[in-house]
């Protein structure tokens, strides 16, 4: 006698990715968005998550609810910022959000070292920082989105002749 238990998959979660290190330092799914005063982000797309110092990424977010004097700030910080209270970060932009949709291109540093890099949105209403929230009502402290992945200043490709060759032994 065979017996199976048939369970469903679980729901997928889906939704823009955030991290906050004060109430949930890992990446995870907000699938209302997030609030900045009476604002909402509500999604965000990069153009791409692999990038060399020098290249522009495009980051486009969605808003509900901006009101009309409402600016976007964006910050590029080292994913281990905020373990170093007075770090500055590496790009530093605000702009004017005009409808429900922000474009930013970010034009990384060309001394940009290789690393992994997080981004920083803050929404600015009337020149004061507006106030942080999970659509729950949970205060939020420092909102970062998905990270980036900066590599040298080019792509590895298979052109070309090999500049040496290594060998990893790995023993458990």
């Amino acid at each position: 006698i065979m017996l199976a238990v048939i369970v469903p998959p679980a729901p997928a979660v889906t939704g823009p990715l955030f991290m906050d290190f004060r109430l949930m330092p890992y990446l995870h799914p907000e699938p209302q968005g997030v609030q900045m005063g009476t604002a909402t982000l509500v999604d965000y797309a990069l153009s791409r998550a692999l990038l060399r110092p020098g290249d522009s990424l495009t980051l486009e977010t969605v808003w509900r609810n901006a009101p009309a004097d409402a600016e976007v700030r964006v910050e590029l910080y080292g994913v281990t910022a905020h373990l170093f209270p007075d770090t500055l970060p590496w790009l530093d932009q605000r702009v004017p959000l005009k409808g429900s949709v922000c474009r930013q291109v970010l034009d990384l540093p060309t001394d940009l070292p290789p690393g992994l890099y997080v981004l920083r949105v803050r929404l600015y209403v009337g020149g004061d920082d507006a106030p942080l929230r999970t659509t729950q009502g949970e205060k939020l402290a420092r909102l970062v989105l998905e990270p980036i992945q900066v590599v040298g200043h080019r792509f590895v490709t298979a052109q070309g002749e090999a500049k040496g060759y290594f060998c990893l032994l790995y023993t458990s």
